[in-house]
């Protein structure tokens, strides 16, 4: 079992590097697409709000940069990288939330982003863990879509991209939010699925390499034996 964990803590770290590369690409990302809307397109986005949110998430993935590699090497390749992994995703669907919000709420394409972050939690946490993800993205949707309908928060429309702004309209926002909470969580089941048994595989063949090593070496003891007793 010892000779298992540095390789699975290593495992873990780089994936956790996977997804802070991601995210650097993800803020510039926000940076370049206000600028784009605002500078060439003219849509009146909050270009203020939206450069703060950029900055955050490059702020946020340094930090989060520096935490990793004050972990050390495979010795802490277990529960605190695999905490690091479902902090970040959960940070990830909250900034996206306010990202929503300041940029046309349930009328932004962006929302199938929730799907991305929900695959990605499926690959890299638990089962369990990955619903308790794809429960906390459905309560930050609910809760963007009540707090837009109902005024307690301002609706950010995209004027210019659509027609008219759909964020009154409750029964249009009742079926949006019932298919984004079936997608959500029929995304991680298929996700969990096929993830689940892949790791399944995974182990199998680490056993049976094991095993054909344990033979070899039986063997190669075997026959250093019999070639020693034929020499004496």
């Amino acid at each position: 079992m010892s000779t298992q964990r540095p390789t699975e803590g290593n495992d873990l770290r780089q994936r956790t590097f996977w997804l802070i590369r991601l995210r650097w690409l993800a803020a510039a990302a926000v940076a370049l697409g206000t600028f784009v809307c605002a500078r060439i397109f003219h849509m009146p986005v909050q270009e203020t709000l939206l450069y703060t949110i950029s900055a955050l998430l490059f702020l946020y993935n340094a930090a989060i940069l520096t935490l990793l590699r004050r972990f050390g090497d495979a010795e802490h390749g277990g529960r605190e990288v695999k905490w690091v992994i479902d902090f970040q995703i959960s940070t990830d669907l909250v900034i996206l939330t306010f990202l929503l919000h300041s940029s046309g709420g349930p009328e932004n394409p962006l929302v199938f982003f929730f799907i991305f972050h929900m695959i990605i939690a499926s690959v890299l946490l638990s089962v369990w863990e990955s619903y308790l993800q794809a429960t906390l993205a459905v309560l930050l949707f609910g809760l963007l879509l009540l707090a837009e309908s109902t005024g307690l928060v301002s609706h950010h429309c995209l004027k210019g991209f659509i027609k008219h702004c759909r964020y009154e309209e409750g029964a249009y926002l009742g079926a949006m939010f019932v298919a984004f909470a079936i997608t959500i969580y029929l995304v991680v089941y298929m996700a969990s699925y096929v993830a689940v048994r892949l790791k399944r595989a995974e182990e199998a063949q680490k056993i049976a390499n094991e095993r054909l090593r344990e033979k070899d070496r039986i063997k190669d003891e075997y026959v250093a034996h019999l070639t020693h007793d034929i020499k004496g």
